[in-house]
Parts: C-alpha cells; sequence; structure tokens
C-alpha cells in the first residue's frame, strides 16, 4: 500500500505517536493554566460523551466488520464477536474492577487534600492535618491507582496503533485516540489538581 509523501507506514506511526504525546502533554497543562476548564463540569461531561462517541463509531463502523471480515473461513461465525467482546470485558476489568477508576475518579472529585496545611475547623480552631488522616491518604492511593488503570489503557490503545496494517487505519485510530485523550488529560489534572492543591 502507498502512504502520504512515500513515507514508510511503520514511520507514520512513530509521527502519529509523537502528535498523541504532544496532545496529552499539552492538555495536561491546560487545566494547570485555566482553571476554569477544570471547574466546567458541562464542558467535561459533554467532551466526555463526544469521545466516547468517536469510539463507539470507530467499533461499529470499522473494527468489529473488519475483524469478522478477518475471520472468513472455517471457523465459528461467532468468534469475531466473542473475541471482541472479550477485549472489552479485559478493558472492563482493568478500569472497573481491579482499579476502579471510577471510582477512584469519584473519591478524588469528593475529597479534599491540603499538604499538611492548617486548616480551618468549623469552631474556627486550627489543626494540622497530617498523612496520618485516612481520607487523604485514601484519596491519594485513589490517585495512583488511576493513574496506573490510565496507563494501562494507553499501553492497549498504543498496541492496536502499532498493529494497524494501512496508513488510513492509523490516522483513524490516531484522530480518535487524540479526542480521547482531551478528556482524559483533562480530566486527570483536574483531579490531581482538586486532591492536592485544595
Amino acid at each position: 500500500t502507498t502512504t502520504p509523501y512515500g513515507i514508510p507506514l511503520n514511520m507514520w506511526k512513530i509521527l502519529f505517536q509523537i502528535f498523541l504525546t504532544t496532545t496529552n502533554v499539552v492538555f495536561w497543562l491546560l487545566p494547570l493554566r485555566f482553571s476554569k476548564i477544570s471547574d466546567n463540569k458541562v464542558a467535561l461531561g459533554l467532551a466526555n460523551a463526544f469521545s466516547g462517541g468517536v469510539f463507539l463509531s470507530l467499533a461499529f463502523g470499522h473494527l468489529i466488520p473488519e475483524c469478522v471480515h478477518g475471520f472468513a473461513g472455517d471457523y465459528n461465525e461467532a468468534l469475531p464477536y466473542m473475541i471482541v467482546l472479550g477485549g472489552y470485558l479485559l478493558i472492563f476489568f482493568v478500569e472497573k474492577v481491579a482499579f476502579d477508576a471510577h471510582g477512584a475518579l469519584h473519591e478524588m472529585e469528593g475529597g479534599s487534600c491540603n499538604n499538611g496545611h492548617d486548616v480551618k475547623m468549623n469552631g474556627g480552631d486550627v489543626a494540622n492535618s497530617d498523612d496520618s488522616d485516612p481520607a487523604a491518604s485514601n484519596s491519594g492511593r485513589s490517585a495512583v491507582i488511576l493513574l496506573g488503570a490510565l496507563a494501562v489503557h494507553s499501553i492497549l490503545e498504543m498496541m492496536a496503533l502499532g498493529l494497524a496494517k494501512t496508513f488510513g487505519d492509523s490516522a483513524l485510530l490516531t484522530l480518535s485516540i487524540a479526542l480521547h485523550q482531551v478528556y482524559i488529560q483533562c480530566r486527570l489534572c483536574s483531579c490531581f489538581l482538586s486532591l492536592f492543591c485544595k
């Protein structure tokens, strides 16, 4: 197959990875520079819905039909769908069961962390908060769990990009990952900011 500008497909994949890494860094830094981004729940919800729609469209309109086409032969016709379901359940297990990334996200949003600074209590007394507070240590653990779950998620996304066989598939997958990463990076940075900088 031919690729644009005569650049080999593997070089395009490296360029796509550089683009994705740059996108991640930029959208990690945005909430640091503009606090209104991390405070706008409606915009984050819309971005999440849009990125979810991109992945659903990619899965049902492109990836699953290509998977079924790749199994043409003497295989059980349900096998490609079972493999797709297995991949979905693997991601579900990693993100929701093993790491409980969604629960960690809500725990960090609801929790507060003050990095050992003095805090005013209801009666006006000043109490020094320390790291022995179970809620603070639990929120810190949740932040690490969320970061680990997203790291596994990113590894699986990059494996899919590495396995793409055509330029069109690589470009489409890169675009869908980039659109999804915008939300993930803004959200992750917002959670860390709410955890460590309140």
